[in-house]
């Protein structure tokens, strides 16, 4: 596996936020601001921000290729580097754009490290609320000095919090089933509140290496679980049908899938 210091990505991240993301957020003008072919936004920051997370993160890895969101608008063929032996950065320079141009705290900036068909390393920063949380692969998951691992509680469904989307969240059949269910606009924030046991599931319906790579692998080291729901493990190459499912633990990732799966009629 290729070795990595992981503070060194951490500096890059936040020469990035410093010099490039935080200046900018909540203040962005409408030129600044495009809707992209699914409708989501972009702005002009996701696209610089990108740029200098791929020249930086290739620098400090020879050798390595990048797929970031916004280069993939239009050229989808880029996803076949993950088909490659060289390492692969894939990154998410801005996750939640809809809250940092609101000036909502709650955005992320995601990297993760993929090589030999496998997530090798994961990133997740939260430049406004100061957090940032890292994996290695058999090195286990981190939040400054402090080892990071999920809840091990077998809990009931009353008493869980968690995220879903839209479709479900406003689902008759889920009001009353849980303690309480958010959706913060931000995967990567989501993930963070699931390692560090301040949510205890999140189930995601639309599936992208860049929102969830990071995730997923400092979900795993924790001593999470991180599946397709109805399936098997995550892989960057499938789009997973139903979603993705992730907790805190195999008991609750099982209470929890039954629960979805009977909702949607799986």
């Amino acid at each position: 596996m290729t070795e990595i210091d992981p503070n060194s990505v951490n500096e890059i991240l936040n020469e990035c936020a410093q010099k490039i993301v935080q200046p900018y957020f909540g203040k962005l003008s409408k030129e600044q601001i495009k809707r992209k072919k699914d409708n989501s936004l972009v702005t002009e920051i996701d696209i610089k921000a990108e740029e200098f997370l791929k020249t930086y993160l290739k620098d400090f890895l020879p050798g390595s290729v990048t797929i970031g969101e916004e280069e993939t608008e239009d050229n989808i063929r880029i996803l076949n580097r993950l088909d490659q032996a060289s390492p692969v950065w894939i990154i998410d320079a801005v996750d939640g754009t809809n809250n940092y141009i609101s000036g909502n705290v709650n955005y992320t900036m995601l990297v993760s490290l993929y090589q030999n068909s496998e997530i090798i390393g994961g990133w997740l920063y939260a430049p406004e609320l100061r957090r940032q949380i890292w994996a290695l692969k058999g090195q286990g998951t981190w939040e400054g000095g402090k080892a990071l691992m999920t809840s091990k509680l077998k809990s009931k469904l009353n008493s869980l919090t968690g995220s879903l989307g839209g479709q479900l969240r406003k689902d008759e059949a889920i009001k009353g089933l849980f303690k309480g269910i958010y959706n913060v606009g931000c995967c990567g924030l989501e993930y963070i509140k699931i390692a560090s046991r301040e949510m205890d599931f999140g189930h995601f319906r639309r599936v992208k290496p860049w929102d969830h790579a990071a995730g997923y692998i400092v979900i795993r080291e924790a001593g999470g679980i991180s599946r397709e729901l109805g399936g098997g493990d995550y892989k960057l190459t499938v789009t997973p049908e139903y979603g993705l499912l992730v907790t805190s633990n195999e008991f609750l990732y099982n209470c929890v899938e039954k629960k979805l799966l009977s909702v949607l009629n799986i």
